[in-house]
């Protein structure tokens, strides 16, 4: 297990070299993305924006990606480092889903 990691329990724990430490200390060591607004998997009160490993597209085709969902009527962004699409809301995913053929099963109403 790696030294430096997350805990997700009743609460969230930062760990550096296996050592608790509080969430600025270990942000400092690992800050967020820029992208996304340093939000990256949503805000813990909204959960949006996701980012959408299924909707991915390799980085050196991003500038492509973009065309093909503007000429698909959604403007869509994603991330530079690993190519994931930012979707913003609901309804932005749930075009972004239908634009593509694709259908989340485990989705709820209105989903997509």
């Amino acid at each position: 297990m790696s030294p430096d990691r997350i805990v997700l329990g009743d609460s969230i724990r930062y760990y550096l070299e296996n050592k608790q430490v509080t969430e600025a200390q270990y942000r400092a060591v690992h800050p967020l993305p820029a992208s996304c607004g340093g939000a990256p998997g949503g805000t813990p009160t909204t959960g949006w924006p996701i980012l959408s490993d299924a909707l991915a597209v390799h980085p050196e085709q991003i500038e492509e990606a973009k065309k093909d969902a503007a000429m698909r009527g959604i403007d869509v962004d994603f991330v530079p480092e690993d190519g994931r699409a930012v979707l913003r809301d609901r309804d932005h995913r749930r075009r972004m889903l239908r634009a593509y053929g694709f259908h989340d099963r485990d989705g709820g109403y209105g989903d997509g």
